[in-house]
């Protein structure tokens, strides 16, 4: 039995190039439930190949002497895409809750 983690996104409420922040809640055996919060979803003016769309989502990080350092590690890489992606799902959810995607009537060629 898979368990998928639990993923809240909060949206600030000041516009910036912040566009949300998540915590993920993983369901462990020995320890229980574990939380990591201020993993961070960013505005990006590239494409990101794995998400389909201009963000960048970054685990938390630290100031260290003016250097910003990651503060969660993956040792399989692709672990870290695979919770990149649910994040970036559950960041999608938010931001449109029935799944629906916002058309313009004006943009569809007649």
């Amino acid at each position: 039995m898979k368990n998928d983690p639990k993923i809240y996104i909060y949206i600030p409420e000041k516009k910036s190039k912040l566009l949300a922040n998540a915590s993920v809640t993983l369901s462990t055996l020995e320890f229980g439930k574990v939380t990591q919060k201020w993993f961070q979803i960013w505005e990006s003016r590239l494409m990101n190949e794995r998400l389909l769309g201009q963000v960048n989502i970054t685990p938390p990080t630290a100031r260290i002497y003016s250097r910003y350092h990651p503060q969660v590690y993956f040792e399989d890489v692709g672990k870290w895409y695979e919770l990149e992606m649910l994040i970036y799902k559950a960041y999608l959810d938010k931001i449109n809750p029935r799944g629906e995607e916002k058309v313009d009537p004006e943009e569809i060629p007649i």
